[in-house]
Order: structure tokens, then sequence, then C-alpha cells
């Protein structure tokens, strides 16, 4: 049976089953924007929300089927006993998370070294500059993260990052479980009730404009013994249309190319 109650962090759903875990998913509906200098910072700040230590302990886990934080999504899965605490937890760190400069270092780092060990991958090569090539690096679709811009990123980027997009303006909430509306509204007021919203952010996203003739991108790289190929419909068309096919990949052998 579903069920939804309304509040100002957007429709809270909850599905009743007899399901010994309790399910929740919180969704940000940001507008598309561009990072520019700093382009990665999303994929640092994520990796900081799930460092161990900084926003979560080896007692926080107990209980704790799956977890997963992020600046646009964030979902956990947890045993019922446990999850009054592992939600407040979960409310806590989204609404006021921890990140220092060590930490910082540790996940750019990381980044930064899987970058470096995408020179020689053809799937990785496509999938880093594909959307460049087609949308162009100054469109949000287009933007590439590199060792230069994650490079760049500081703590106080991270902090003002996160307080522009991590807010409750955008987002919904779904949780899944054999749980009452009256004690959700309730536990949603004890624990979300200090996230504030940031000034409203206008976002505009270029148009893409299609080349006159069709565009062919060679990535070439001699060391490879395979190539990949992706098709990539950069038009702007609704999902219902029959033409909506965003991108399509095939992946063969050099010698078999042809």
């Amino acid at each position: 049976r579903d069920s939804v109650a309304s509040r100002g962090l957007g429709d809270v759903y909850k599905r009743q089953n007899t399901s010994k875990v309790i399910s929740v998913e919180l969704s940000i509906n940001n507008l598309p924007h561009s990072d520019f200098q700093i382009a990665g910072i999303d994929a640092v700040t994520d990796n900081l929300l799930n460092a161990k230590g900084d926003n979560y302990s080896a007692e926080t886990k107990e209980g704790l089927v799956e977890v997963n934080l992020g600046i646009n999504k964030s979902n956990f899965t947890s045993v019922t006993s446990k999850f009054t605490d592992h939600f407040e937890w979960f409310a806590n760190v989204l609404v006021s998370p921890k990140f220092s400069e060590n930490q910082l270092q540790a996940e750019k780092s990381q980044l930064i070294s899987s970058i470096s060990n995408t020179t020689d991958n053809p799937l990785d090569i496509v999938n880093r500059v594909g959307k460049t090539l087609s949308y162009g690096p100054e469109h949000p679709y287009g933007e590439l993260s590199t060792i230069k811009t994650l490079n760049a990123i500081t703590l106080q980027d991270v902090i003002i990052h996160y307080q522009r997009f991590a807010v409750p303006k955008n987002a919904s909430l779904r949780i899944k479980g054999d749980l009452s509306i009256n004690f959700l509204k309730n536990l949603l007021l004890n624990t979300f009730s200090n996230w504030t919203a940031s000034n409203s952010l206008n976002s505009t996203v270029a148009e893409t404009v299609n080349p006159q003739y069709t565009q062919l991108n060679f990535i070439q790289n001699d060391s490879i013994e395979y190539s990949r190929i992706q098709f990539l419909n950069t038009t702007d068309l609704s999902k219902e249309s029959v033409d909506s096919v965003s991108y399509t990949h095939l992946t063969l052998p050099t010698s078999d190319l042809v």
C-alpha cells in the first residue's frame, strides 16, 4: 500500500511492507551547471561524504545493509531495529557534513590516479572525452574533470559548493518500509528542520549547436589493440520521441574496425 505526505522537503513517499529492512533515498534535482576551473568537485564531494572516519565510524555501520552518500543522491538500507539511529545519522551528515583537509587531499589523489589509469582504455577514453567533443567543454554535459581542475579544488570550494547545491528546495525523499506516516513526520521534523535553502541559483544551459555536417571525432592511440565507437545524439528530444536515443556504442578489435 502506497501513501504520500506533503512536506517542505518535497514529497515523502512511504511503501508499507513486512520487510525487516527499511530503505531510504534522498534525491536533489538541481539544474545543470558548469564548475569550470574546479570541474570534478561533485565527485570529490561525494567521496568526502563517504569517507570512513569523517562522517561515520565502524559503530555507525552496525545494522547498515548498504549506504551511499552524494551531493545529488543519497541512500541507505537499514535493519528495522536500527532505522531511527541510522536515519538521524543520515540527516546529520547531509545537513552538517564534516570535510577535512587531509581527507580532501586523499580523495583528490585517488581521483587523479583514476584519470591517469584511463589513458590506455578505449572505453574510459570515450566516456571521458566523448561528450566534451560533442557538447563542448563549456557545456555542463561536456565539462571534463582533469588533473588540473582536481588539483585546483580547495576545502573552501567544497564547503561552498555543498552549501549551494545540497539544499532542500528541489529535494525528494522516498522511504520504503513498515512505518507509520505520523512516525515519519515527527522523525523528519526532528532531523531535517535545520536544513535551510540557499539563495536561488540561476542556471542556464547553452543550446547545443549541431554541426553543419556529420561530425566524426577520432582519438588515436597506437598502443591500444581494440577500438571503441560511440554514436552520440545531442538533439534535444522528449523522452516520448521515437528518436530519443542519447547514445550507443560498440567495442571491437581494431583489425575488424572497417
